[in-house]
């Protein structure tokens, strides 16, 4: 809903879904996320919980990761955030 409302395509064919088997194989989605960063992500923080409860761990340890080191939390609300990346 939120692309439509923008009027505009995710940032990569990864992040057009909270499931976490849309980013298999999760080595190409690595390198679509560190090579052509997104300017922005929101994301729903209750999705790391349940990626590792669906048995996806390796996937919100990295996401995270790189939420820490190339992002800043510029928006927070009671379940969803907003990171910029850090530009240079």
């Amino acid at each position: 809903m939120l692309y439509y409302e923008a009027q505009r395509l995710p940032a990569n064919n990864r992040t057009y879904s909270a499931l976490p088997w849309t980013y298999e194989p999760f080595e190409e989605a690595k390198i679509l996320f560190t090579k052509t960063p997104a300017d922005y992500w929101l994301v729903d923080e209750r999705l790391f919980k349940r990626f590792q409860n669906w048995g996806y761990e390796y996937q919100s340890v990295f996401i995270r990761e790189l939420l820490d080191t190339s992002y800043e939390k510029i928006f927070n609300s009671d379940w969803m955030s907003v990171y910029e990346y850090k530009k240079d």
